[in-house]
């Protein structure tokens, strides 16, 4: 396995594996330039944040407090925003030594994209011995918003041609554990590549790439609806304005981890 990252966005540029035939096939996504990459509105392979997902009607409540986010999916916020979200920052980066990996950090300021307080984000991704590639996401000095305690359901989000489902899990689980769970498997009989991952979120957004449509892509090749797929491990769909059944988990000053698994 190949893994090529930029560091604009800390961004998947290609993921190189064999297929059943050893063909080393590229299964990424992604444009020959950097200019492609800065006018991409759909943050192809980049790092979103603060927040994947959508905020409903692009606000929340913090400590009582309603802060007003940027809206840039009407009348929502999503993927953090679109002036200046973590997937358009040029991030710091330092390879680690043995060459297996990389580790990117970038800083998001007080009320970017209206979203409150000093944050440093760091991502690291390293590749393993048996295919796998390990992703783990951590921010400092960060409020965490409170997730659901109801009963995790799918939900889904159906468009004419396309598809996209939020599958999530028990969150007493994944959000207090930090042990891999295997979430989804997804293969191939035509290529026999197999994919599976396992996360420490709540839940997996599956999306099979609707507005895909039109645009240019590597070695100018022409991308089409529904022509691949994204999967996006993130926590509760719109979280921060969701009803809380259980104790408060808003914290301060301190470091959260979430940890995610390919191969």
């Amino acid at each position: 396995m190949r893994l090529e990252m930029l560091n604009l966005g800390a961004t998947v540029r290609s993921i190189v594996v064999p297929d059943r035939e050893g063909v080393m096939t590229d299964v990424a996504l992604g444009f020959d330039a950097v200019k492609a990459y800065e006018n991409d509105q759909l943050s192809v392979g980049s790092t979103l944040g603060r927040v994947a997902g959508r905020i409903r009607d692009a606000r929340c409540a913090i400590e009582s407090k309603e802060y007003f986010l940027a809206p840039n999916d009407h009348p929502h916020h999503r993927n953090g925003g679109a002036k200046n979200p973590l997937s358009k920052k040029v991030w710091d980066y330092t390879l680690l030594d043995d060459g297996s990996g990389v580790i990117f950090s970038v800083k998001s300021h007080d009320g970017e994209e209206g979203y409150p307080g000093n944050v440093t984000v760091q991502v690291s991704y390293v590749l393993t011995n048996h295919n796998e590639i390990l992703v783990q996401y951590s921010a400092s000095k960060i409020v965490d918003l409170p997730s659901t305690r109801q009963t995790p359901q799918p939900l889904m989000q159906r468009k004419v041609g396309g598809t996209s489902r939020i599958y999530c899990f028990d969150p007493t689980q994944a959000k207090s554990s930090k042990k891999f769970k295997h979430m989804i498997r997804i293969s191939s009989n035509k290529s026999g590549i197999d994919l599976n991952v396992s996360s420490t979120q709540s839940c997996v957004r599956l999306s099979t790439g609707l507005e895909l449509s039109g645009i240019i892509g590597k070695q100018g090749k022409q991308y089409r609806s529904n022509s691949a797929f994204v999967l996006g491990c993130q926590a509760f769909e719109d979280a921060c304005n969701q009803v809380r059944r259980e104790d408060e988990n808003n914290k301060r000053e301190e470091k959260v981890t979430r940890l995610n698994k390919e191969n």
